[in-house]
Order: structure tokens, then C-alpha cells, then sequence
């Protein structure tokens, strides 16, 4: 397990047992934070919706540990949990070997940013081909062939956007947007296909749509991965600072 548990790696959890009050389809994100002797291992108390997430002593859970591309999954058991200096954490103990796994699902995060949406003519192209197309509509479009939503979830594989416009189901739209990431701004032009557009009363948005990356770079995915992390850590930082 040595070879394949470090500090700082990210985790992510979800619940193992039924008599878990949180079991369901939740995911909490942790790091880890130590490695004992006999193998337990110490993880951030993990954060669900801004709020820190205390996990039952003895309750089972699955571990994904995240390394860059690569992806182990254990389950474990919660052994204990405590605060050391103003950091709430846990013990926990696998009780199966770190597997390697392939990565099919990302871990979604809570957010909000604008967005820049532009119709695009995607047929079947290899991920090369998109990236060029997505250089072409850059370098020609105008600012008036724009539309602007209010993204409020990202993942690796994908992004739900508001809209005050309908989208078409399976059309394929330029997603144009910054994020903040190791300390500065980084720049995001990626193709999106619209997997559902959803009508949503009582909101200033009028449309949810929900759309998964195409022909997105191994690089753009990382990156996004990456300010995903960072996003919890900052929440993890401000919700101690509130808990003290």
C-alpha cells in the first residue's frame, strides 16, 4: 500500500453501508494527510455542499484515491475522528488492497462562473478534428454570435450551465469560460454536447442544460480536475475558519 497511498493525494468517498445516514449517491472529497506505521491512514474531514461531513466511527465506505490519470479503489472503515491543530480529520483503516481502476465517472463540483455558449457543427470527428474546429470558430467568430449562461456545476467529463435560452438535446455548443488555477486565470474553449435542456420555473435562468466535454484533451481535463480540487480545499480552509 505504501507504493500506492501518498500524502496530498485526493480522495474521493462514498458511503459503503446502508445504515449510514448518508449513505446514497453523495461524494465526499478528502486528501490525505498522514500515513501511520500500521498502514491507517489520515484524511481531511471531508466537505458535502460548503458544510464538513462527520463521518460515523465504524461506518464502511469506498475510497477512490486520485493520483494525476491514475485511480485506486478500496474499502475501508472510519476508526476515529478528531481535531489537531484547528484541522478536523479522520483515521481510517482499508480493509481491501488499493485496486487500479478505469476512471469512468468525475466528481462533480458546486459552482458558479459565466460562461460564453456558441452553436457549433460537430459531426462524428476524432478529438484532433475538434480541437481544429474549436481553433477556427476562435479565430472567426464575433462577439455577436455569443450567447452568455451562469455555470453552476463542473467535472471532468462535463458542465451544467443556466441559459435564458433553449438548447437543442444532443446539438453540440463552444463553451468559452476563465478559471482561477494556480494563481492565475486559465482559459478554456471546449466543445460540449447538450445531453438535456430542461425548462426550470421560478428562475431568473429559464433552462438547465446538462452537457458532457467532446473531444476535450487529456490537458483540459486535467486542468479542470485540478481547480476542482483547489475549489474544496478553499471551502475546507473557510468552513474551519468558521467551525473555530
Amino acid at each position: 500500500m505504501a507504493d500506492v497511498i501518498k500524502v496530498g493525494m485526493r480522495i474521493e468517498i462514498k458511503s459503503d453501508d446502508n445504515n449510514d445516514e448518508l449513505a446514497g449517491d453523495a461524494t465526499f472529497v478528502s486528501e490525505v494527510f498522514d500515513i501511520f506505521p500500521n498502514g491507517d491512514i489520515e484524511i481531511a474531514m471531508p466537505i458535502y455542499k460548503n458544510r464538513l461531513i462527520l463521518l460515523q466511527n465504524g461506518a464502511r465506505y469506498s475510497f477512490m484515491f486520485c493520483e494525476t490519470k491514475v485511480f485506486y479503489e478500496a474499502k475501508g472503515i472510519v476508526k476515529d475522528r478528531y481535531k489537531s491543530d484547528n484541522q478536523y480529520l479522520l483515521r481510517i483503516r482499508l480493509l481491501t488492497q488499493p485496486a487500479k481502476i478505469q476512471r469512468r465517472e468525475y466528481y462533480r463540483c458546486e459552482t458558479s462562473f459565466e460562461v460564453d455558449l456558441q452553436d457549433m457543427t460537430v459531426e462524428e470527428r476524432t478529438s484532433d478534428q475538434i480541437q481544429k474546429i474549436l481553433i477556427d470558430y476562435d479565430i472567426n467568430s464575433r462577439r455577436e454570435d455569443l450567447k452568455h449562461g451562469l455555470a453552476v456545476d463542473i467535472s471532468g467529463g462535463g458542465i451544467r450551465i443556466m441559459t435564458r435560452f433553449i438548447s437543442d438535446n444532443l446539438s453540440y455548443k463552444r463553451i468559452i469560460f476563465d478559471l482561477p488555477l494556480e494563481n492565475k486565470m486559465q482559459h478554456f474553449n471546449l466543445c460540449g454536447q447538450v445531453l438535456s435542456c430542461i425548462a426550470i420555473k421560478d428562475s431568473v435562468s429559464r433552462y438547465e442544460n446538462r452537457f458532457k466535454f467532446v473531444g476535450i484533451t487529456p490537458e483540459d481535463r486535467e486542468r479542470i480536475i485540478k481547480f476542482i480540487f483547489e475549489e474544496e480545499r478553499k471551502i475546507r480552509k473557510i468552513t474551519r475558519g468558521n467551525e473555530e
